[in-house]
């Protein structure tokens, strides 16, 4: 027996290999704190990012690789989409570093080793260079958010390398990239500071050393770039574009630059790779003609093979559009190794170097893929089994905190505020149900209740004679209610908004002929809309204030009133919008011409009055109440017209995206479906239900959901839109047959209540938990008909199925080794990488 002390176990050895290590999550996307504190860079970029151009002042530089040819292979690695979960960022940054070792053949589904074995004796080397393909880190790559998701991880794995003696000469080498619109938030200062080249040569890094170290700099790679798109040339006749293209469109200068290279004779692009920050194809949607990447490639004068009918390319040539954005893998074109199919072209999405997991079963058919990864019923099963949990929502940012909102403002009003009651009541007796009441007098009251005396005071606050009495010569004030909800006096609201939307609409065609036709276009067509938007304006003043016999000055009910002045709020925002869009075309004007007329300026400047008095003009006609009812009314309408017509709109638009007008209708009334839920549910089961009634309806629905998140994997058995769509209608089905249930509830005895602290408390909490679990469940229906798949991925946070590529270049071709993990690790020797795809691109 010996006496040697036992070995270290193996969590032992990981924890002193990590020491003081605290790789994060996921960042949350439903309204997490760095999201939120986020939205400033986003909402500026969104307004001005077409105005401030970060790309003035670069100039693109081409880095020559053809000198560092070997004599018969050259490699390099691609990734993109990272600097989200720190875990698997760092995973992807060790297997980025490390030699790895396949068989001889080397095919999908084989296991990969990080030393040389018999069965596994051929070495895929680290690559001479790293390119970045985008979206560097999340939620925005400024330079906090790089130094902890992207810089922490990568060097955290190099120090593991270099610790373990597996680092391959030389330690340091260039890295590469191209923004992505999550670089873009931050106007490239983050990509340009992790990226462009320093003005002072960087020092060797040396771990040992604890002294200040330069700024965003990765131990295992040096920064070579100029600009924020890059040429590379390559050995054996390659070459490499990185094109800085948000939406598919490029500055001038930068198709200058490209443009100068592809029509140089001395200068090889026969065999080509375009590595751009959006997919070319994704989802399996066919391109068209009209979309902006076509248009920039046609610019380019690239043959756009992935049409239909498609472009050949020219006989000897081939090419690789390689792009992240989408976070998944996917294949379109392209060749096994071995086949004797044309393989002259390949389209390829690979984002998944550290960002969460976008479902891979979205896929509209149309072009159809020869690799995906991971496979669609895998991913689509992980989304289903997370989405349908409500902790998981609630723990993936602050959500729950518009469930609140809603449910909160919604009760609160409907205990306390006439205005909002005298609308309500009438709707709910007529269905058989009453809305809570407050004690008659909270004061006299045997025992205190802070919440009837804090809706008591509201309602104090909220009950009052309006401010101006509709008629002077009566004497006495207008009860509260007024008259109605609609006089004829508003029969000018439709016309102006017309007006509005036809002139915001007509200034964007103009400016898109503009920058088609240039000078040739008559600018002055930009005014006659401005004058026809003035006279309505003037017109509706002469209807209200100077015609006999329409509307008298506070003759609306208060919510009307209220509604009139958002509805004028709303006008004023949207003539802001269009003295925004016409200034941006004088500005064209004026680099085109030269200077402006002041007829061009005074039709700006009526823009701007309208955007003043719109507002004023709403205020001084119908703000005749109470300052406080004003407020409480304008936060009713804000909350229920933004849910009833943000979440339709929503559904329609952004789950409806891929596809058509009855596919985005059947998306319209599924929104319409959860703004009812989210509306309403809450609301009625707390006025018709005992406190502890509610309660449990709200802890059963937790169950149920939590039900469905273990059945509905177990219903996926192939990789069908077919079976996809018959889990999604079943999913629905079973959403319907609760909600059914809840309202069977509700209906069967309603028993009236009363405000009090346990209805209020029971309302907040029906608030957080359905509203993340309706909107869990509105996300998994979605996603099984090819919608809402961001939403869906960012709701559901799977750190799982990372991948990235490494390349071999020969005379011959191309040839991309897909090198994945479905599970991260903090220890870069517990991984098990396998190879999910080759494929290979060769001249035709």
């Amino acid at each position: 027996m010996s006496d040697e002390a036992p070995g270290p176990t193996l969590i032992q050895r990981v924890k002193q290999l990590l020491p003081d290590r605290n790789l994060r999550g996921p960042v949350g996307w439903m309204l997490d704190r760095q999201l939120v504190l986020s939205l400033r860079e986003i909402f500026l970029y969104s307004a001005f990012g077409t105005k401030f151009d970060a790309r003035n002042w670069m100039v693109g530089r081409e880095r020559d690789f053809a000198l560092e040819m070997g004599s018969e292979e050259f490699w390099f690695d691609y990734l993109s989409d990272s600097g989200d979960g720190m875990r698997a960022t760092y995973s992807i940054a060790y297997l980025a570093q490390s030699d790895l070792f396949v068989t001889q053949q080397a095919k999908a589904g084989e296991e990969i080793a990080f030393d040389e074995t018999p069965d596994r004796p051929r070495r895929i080397p680290r690559g001479a260079f790293l390119f970045v393909g985008g979206d560097t880190a999340y939620h925005v790559a400024d330079f906090e958010t790089l130094t902890e998701r992207f810089q922490t991880p990568f060097n955290f794995a190099f120090r593991d390398l270099d610790a373990e003696g597996k680092l391959a000469a030389p330690a340091r080498r260039p890295i590469f990239g191209i923004p992505g619109n999550h670089d873009y938030y931050d106007f490239l200062d983050g990509f340009n500071r992790q990226f462009r080249r320093p003005y002072d040569p960087e020092p060797r890094f040396d771990t040992r050393d604890e002294g200040d170290k330069p700024q965003l700099v990765l131990e295992g790679f040096e920064r070579k770039q100029w600009a924020s798109y890059v040429s590379l040339e390559l050995p054996f006749g390659w070459r490499m574009f990185g094109l800085d293209a948000q939406n598919g469109t490029m500055d001038r200068r930068q198709k200058h630059y490209f443009r100068s290279i592809l029509e140089d004779p001395k200068k090889a692009t026969d065999k080509l790779i375009v590595a751009t920050p959006e997919p070319i194809v994704s989802f399996g949607r066919q391109v068209t003609p009209e979309s902006e990447y076509a248009k920039t490639f046609k610019d380019l004068g690239l043959p756009r093979p992935f049409l239909d009918p498609p472009e050949p390319l020219p006989a000897g040539h081939c090419r690789l559009d390689l792009a992240g954005d989408v976070h998944h893998y996917a294949r379109y074109w392209g060749a096994n190794p071995g086949e004797a199919t044309d393989a002259s072209y390949s389209s390829v999405v690979s984002g998944l170097g550290g960002a969460f997991l976008h479902p891979s079963s979205t896929d509209v058919g149309e072009v159809p893929s020869k690799a995906r990864y991971p496979l669609p019923r895998v991913s689509l099963a992980k989304v289903l089994e997370r989405i349908l949990k409500p902790w998981m929502i609630i723990r993936g940012g602050r959500l729950w905190l518009i469930g609140i909102l809603i449910t909160g403002l919604i009760y609160s009003g409907a205990a306390s505020s006439e205005s909002l009651r005298s609308v309500l009541q009438p709707i709910f007796e007529h269905v058989g149900l009453s809305l809570p009441s407050l004690p008659p007098d909270p004061e006299v009251t045997t025992s205190y209740d802070p919440i009837v005396h804090a809706l008591g005071g509201l309602r104090s606050t909220l009950y009052g004679e309006r401010f101006i009495p509709p008629d002077p010569a009566v004497g006495k004030p207008a009860p509260l209610v007024g008259s109605g909800l609609w006089h004829r006096e508003l029969a000018y609201l439709p016309v102006l908004f017309a007006v509005l939307l036809w002139g915001s609409w007509l200034n964007v065609r103009l400016d898109q002929r503009a920058k088609k036709e240039d000078i040739r276009f008559n600018y002055a067509a930009y005014r006659w809309p401005i004058r026809a938007l003035f006279l309505t304006a003037a017109a509706s003043v002469f209807w209200v204030y100077i015609y006999p016999g329409y509307g008298e000055y506070g003759n609306f009910h208060p919510l009307a009133s209220s509604f009139i002045m958002l509805a004028l709020l709303a006008a004023s925002f949207l003539g802001l919008l269009w003295s925004r869009a016409y200034d941006e075309a004088m500005n064209t004007k004026a680099r085109v011409r030269g200077r402006l007329t002041l007829a061009d300026q005074v039709h700006g400047w009526l823009l701007w009055i309208f955007t003043l008095l719109a507002w004023i003009f709403g205020l001084a006609r119908y703000g005749v109440d109470a300052v406080s009812v004003m407020a409480a009314d304008s936060g009713y309408l804000i909350v229920v017209l933004g849910t009833l017509i943000g979440l339709p709109l929503f559904a329609w638009s952004v789950g409806g995206a891929l596809k058509g007008i009855l596919g985005k209708a059947g998306f319209f009334l599924l929104g319409i479906w959860q703004a009812f839920l989210q509306l309403a549910l809450p609301l009625l089961l707390v006025i018709a239900c005992p406190p502890w009634v509610a309660l449990l309806a709200g802890v059963a629905t937790v169950g149920f959901s939590w039900l469905a998140a273990w059945i509905a994997p177990h219903l996926l058995r192939r990789d069908d839109a077919g079976e996809r769509g018959s889990v999604g209608w079943i999913l629905f089905a079973a959403w319907l047959f609760w909600d059914g249930l809840l309202l069977a509830l509700i209906f069967s005895h309603p028993t009236p209540q009363k405000a009090d602290w346990a209805s209020c408390l029971v309302a907040l909490a029906l608030g957080v938990v359905l509203c993340c679990a309706w909107f869990g469940w509105y996300l998994a229906v979605s996603i099984c008909f090819d919608g809402h798949n961001n939403e869906a991925g960012g709701g559901a946070r799977i750190e799982q199925f990372k991948q990235f590529i490494r390349f071999r270049l020969t005379k011959e071709g191309l040839t991309g080794y897909v090198i994945a993990i479905d599970d991260p690790q903090e220890d870069g020797r517990l991984l098990k990488p396998r190879l999910i795809d080759v494929f290979e691109v060769r001249p035709g």
